[in-house]
């Protein structure tokens, strides 16, 4: 969801900046993923799933980011997201590592990562969840594996609208060979049921393998290959 990142204003101004000095910024935004309903409606309050993690080639200047999200607003580009990504900047690249993101009316956009990543060939939960808070009505919570890295965001809206497990790339050369989705669950107030639902979306060079389960039928679980 990196592709919304900036107020309007903004983003014209940074744009015609990047422009100037590193084009392949400029690039648009590669997915291939699942939507819950792919368009804005009543969502469930959390998304989760388990996200293998691969080490892929990234070249200079782009990145690439595996995540789950939730919506607050298709129309002004409002969500909160938490996953692992790799890139490589004019400095050196870097592994493997864990982000979040949250972005509202209630300020700047934000992404931030955690002092730590994870390890090439290992599974890892990733979850937001509302707070449910009285105090804090429009509190989230951001977590990975159930606790050891976590945020809290208050947005504004706080409602979710829809729910999104995708790879993303910022170049088409990226190879995301590995990708691996599982066990994509909602929050029911009280328990995680697996995802009944979804729409695919691939962009080419991406391609989607949905895995079949007796459980969720394809709705849960996906590989995704491509790039180069």
């Amino acid at each position: 969801m990196r592709l919304f990142r900036y107020v309007t204003v903004y983003a014209l101004l940074l744009t015609l900046a990047v422009i100037t000095i590193n084009p392949v910024y400029a690039q648009s935004r590669y997915y291939a993923g699942y939507y819950y309903y792919g368009y804005e409606t009543q969502a469930p309050w959390g998304v989760g799933g388990k996200i293998y993690t691969i080490d892929t080639s990234v070249p200079s200047g782009p990145i690439v980011a595996w995540w789950v999200t939730v919506i607050l607003s298709y129309r002004y580009n409002y969500w909160l997201q938490i996953g692992y990504e790799e890139s490589n900047t004019l400095l050196h690249s870097h592994p493997p590592r864990y982000f979040y993101e949250c972005v509202s009316r209630l300020g700047y956009y934000i992404h931030q990562n955690f002092q730590a990543g994870p390890s090439a060939g290992t599974w890892h939960s990733y979850q937001i969840v509302y707070a449910q808070s009285i105090q804090y009505p429009k509190r989230w919570i951001l977590r990975i594996d159930f606790g050891p890295y976590q945020k809290e965001c208050d947005v504004d809206p706080y409602a979710p609208k829809d729910l999104q497990a995708f790879v993303e790339t910022a170049s088409n050369s990226i190879i995301i060979d590995g990708t691996h989705f599982k066990d994509l669950s909602w929050y029911s107030g009280r328990s995680w049921p697996l995802w009944n639902r979804h729409v695919s979306r691939a962009d080419s060079p991406y391609s989607l393998i949905p895995i079949i389960r007796s459980d969720c039928g394809d709705n849960c679980e996906f590989r995704a290959y491509g790039g180069g």
